[in-house]
């Protein structure tokens, strides 16, 4: 299949993903949507491995995998309670400030400088974070910003972004130590490790799973949607540049207010769009910069 192809349906069953997440979140505890995320992913994961088989392991990977797994939970835990708790246009958009992230990250660790065009990428996307609260600039032209902080939504999802520029970091090293599938099917297992010794010790782990017994449908459906996006994803890595699949994944902001508006009828659905593609634009500036 075309790489193209594969980032697009990537894109679209991350943000397919976004919105059986914020249905979910008025059917039960967003422990549970975390978990049974994890637990279903793995299955999957574990299937697809049985047919690719165990690679060579280099020593980087141990570790690496281990960080990547307690940063994907810990930034997936802070993502699901920024999309449980406002709207997917008002939230989802930020995680473009990954990149921004990622560059200086690079800055401070390595001395790496974002080149002209990267900078004007990070503009856009900063520019598109300005708007997404610009309602609010009658009251002072740092208030967007300020509103970008003070709101626990956005506070959650910038968390996650932020985690999220380390996680990529640290998976690719463990691919570059294993293989793309047997990295993916190890941190889906792990992560459903760590919260299962997390609610075992919590003594809440038998009402975990009676309550994803009693959601199993939309919980099975988000664990084989987010499996879906990762799989076709690397699968897209192995074929295409990095730098344009990833851009091209990114256009799941713009996916996700379409289907925040068809199923939740989130308003301003124009300037939603707008404002993604500005994003989204800015993503592909620092890709290609």
């Amino acid at each position: 299949m075309n790489w193209i192809l594969l980032s697009l349906l990537s894109a679209i069953s991350v943000a397919t993903k976004n919105v059986i997440t914020r249905k979910l979140s008025f059917r039960t505890d967003r422990s549970v949507i975390l978990y049974a995320k994890y637990v279903f992913a793995s299955i999957f994961a574990v299937l697809l491995l049985l047919v690719t088989g165990i690679p060579l392991i280099e020593p980087g990977f141990y570790y690496s995998i281990f960080l990547a797994s307690v940063i994907d939970v810990i930034a997936s835990w802070y993502f699901i309670q920024a999309v449980a708790s406002a709207q997917l246009a008002r939230t989802f958009p930020l995680v473009a400030l990954t990149p921004i992230f990622l560059v200086g990250t690079s800055f401070f660790l390595l001395g790496e400088v974002p080149s002209f065009i990267g900078l004007i990428g990070i503009i856009a996307i900063v520019c598109g974070a300005y708007m997404l609260r610009s309602e609010s600039i009658k009251v002072g032209l740092l208030e967007p910003f300020r509103l970008l902080l003070k709101e626990k939504a956005s506070r959650n999802m910038l968390v996650a972004a932020f985690l999220f520029s380390f996680l990529a970091v640290f998976f690719k090293k463990a691919i570059l130590n294993s293989s793309v599938y047997f990295a993916l099917c190890i941190t889906q297992l792990l992560a459903m490790l760590i919260l299962s010794a997390v609610f075992v010790k919590r003594k809440t782990i038998a009402a975990i799973y009676s309550k994803i017994k009693n959601n199993f449908g939309l919980l099975f459906l988000s664990g084989f949607v987010a499996f879906i996006a990762g799989l076709t994803l690397f699968a897209a890595f192995k074929i295409g540049l990095a730098s344009y699949v990833v851009s091209i994944k990114r256009t799941s902001i713009l996916f996700t207010i379409i289907l925040g508006y068809i199923f939740f009828k989130e308003d301003h659905l124009i300037r939603s769009l707008l404002i993604g593609i500005i994003m989204a634009l800015g993503i592909l500036l620092i890709s290609i910069g």
